[in-house]
């Protein structure tokens, strides 16, 4: 009697070996057909599975329980009558049950006929999904009872293909220089659900005062065309003064909406400090309230001593707005393993499956591994594999996504103020013909608009 276990894995080198390539949108979006295989066991019990593409992003699923033989009796899990689950390379990063995608009841039991096959229906969606970007092996598994019975004991029992998904979002660069009559701003906006605090570059007509100005602008709020909060994140009318590289933020009136709401207090806190603290003249930020220093404010934080910007460690990451633009936004790691190669694999998803999603994307593909590394005089040096030259070649936009996220995040680390990228030790300075930037002192994160 051929076992089952045989033929599925026979199934799954035929499929996997004509996979697809990195991310669907490489290929040419036409010429994606069905993909469909059928398993049959000794006891004539038929399964196919048939994958439509709708879009890069989007997919439709028949699965079928079939015979062509006698009737056949099968009982579900009552709970989970059939799971989906999603690997990347060898790791589950997701699990589903199937009524979690399709509105149809499928019977907990049921008997199989010849002319009445058991069909059932689902469309995989990467947005409901919540997935991000990325090659994944689709795991269909049906948890039918007693299947020994109609199997040989502990033989596995699962139905899997690889599937791509790839949906496009607009990002724009981080500037490497601008005008000479012009001033760069770094304002920090809120995303719509107070999740991040994310730096804005708004390059303005040249100014002289730009504390005066960064309040300005930020009072002025994000230009809706970015698809995040377009409310201004601080209070109306705070007075401003420099002294000996402090910046005194005077706040004045009813501030109860910052006192009484903790997501409007840590916006308003936040942007204040890290948008002021981005001007080269200001180091620190030290708040009055009604021209007083109080023991505390903003819900709670402690306001008699300035304040700066949190330390350590940031991972920058793509977070997906409304208006399908992908910006970069700093994250605190969680991780108490701050080593280069544990930042360097944070950028993954696999690395940080829980912080990922379709919303937050992560720069760093897969492919891309990091052989070693070495410091010297705040040099970092990452030996990278040939995945890093060839990953992106046709995709400027998710290359320069990839190599601005790097950058921003090791330059985070105290210990690193420029990074140089090496494969099969030749120092890469341009990728695909885009010069890559050693540092993020001279660039401009997350350009409000095609300057």
């Amino acid at each position: 009697m051929r076992s089952l276990r045989n033929i599925i894995l026979l199934l799954i080198l035929c499929i996997t070996a004509s996979g697809l390539p990195l991310y669907v949108d490489s290929m040419d979006y036409e010429s994606l057909t069905a993909i469909s295989f059928t398993s049959v066991n000794d006891e004539n019990i038929s399964f196919s599975l048939d994958v439509m593409p709708v879009s890069t992003s989007n997919y439709r699923v028949d699965f079928s329980i079939s015979t062509n033989g006698q009737p056949v009796p099968i009982s579900f899990n009552s709970k989970d009558p059939v799971t989906i689950d999603f690997y990347l390379g060898s790791k589950e990063v997701m699990t589903t049950p199937i009524n979690e995608l399709t509105k149809q009841q499928i019977p907990i039991e049921t008997t199989i006929l010849k002319d009445a096959p058991l069909n059932i229906s689902f469309d995989l969606d990467q947005k409901t999904l919540n997935l991000p970007n990325g090659d994944y092996q689709l795991v269909i598994v049906p948890n039918i009872k007693d299947l020994e019975s109609i199997r040989i004991e502990d033989e596995a029992t699962y139905y899997t293909t690889s599937i791509s998904f790839f949906s496009s979002f607009e990002y724009l660069p981080s500037l490497n220089s601008i005008d000479n009559n012009k001033t760069a701003l770094k304002l920090y906006f809120s995303d719509k659900d107070y999740n991040h605090m994310i730096p804005i570059t708004r390059v303005i007509p040249y100014t002289s005062t730009p504390l005066r100005s960064t309040l300005d602008n930020l009072q002025l709020g994000a230009d809706p065309n970015l698809g995040i909060s377009t409310d201004s994140p601080i209070p109306k009318g705070a007075g401003l003064s420099l002294n000996n590289r402090t910046a005194n933020v005077y706040l004045y009136g009813d501030l109860a909406t910052y006192e009484s709401n903790s997501s409007n207090a840590a916006v308003a806190y936040e942007s204040f400090v890290n948008s002021l603290c981005g001007i080269n003249e200001v180091d620190e930020v030290q708040f009055y309230f009604n021209n007083k220093i109080v023991p505390d404010g903003f819900h709670g934080r402690v306001m008699d001593e300035p304040h700066t910007p949190l330390r350590g460690p940031r991972l920058y990451a793509g977070v997906i707005t409304e208006t399908n633009r992908m910006l970069l936004a700093p994250i605190a790691s969680v991780s108490t393993n701050t080593s280069i190669s544990a930042i360097f694999n944070m950028l993954k998803y696999t690395d940080n499956i829980s912080m990922y999603s379709y919303y937050l994307q992560p720069p760093v593909p897969e492919e891309v591994t990091l052989e070693y590394y070495s410091i010297n005089d705040g040099k970092l040096t990452l030996a990278l594999n040939d995945a890093f030259l060839n990953i992106y070649k046709d995709d400027s936009t998710q290359q320069s996504f990839m190599i601005d996220a790097l950058l921003f995040t090791l330059t985070s680390l105290d210990s690193v103020d420029s990074v140089e990228f090496k494969v099969n030790n030749k120092t890469i300075k341009t990728l695909n013909g885009i010069e890559i930037p050693d540092n993020t002192k001279e660039l401009f994160i997350n350009p409000e608009k095609q300057y």
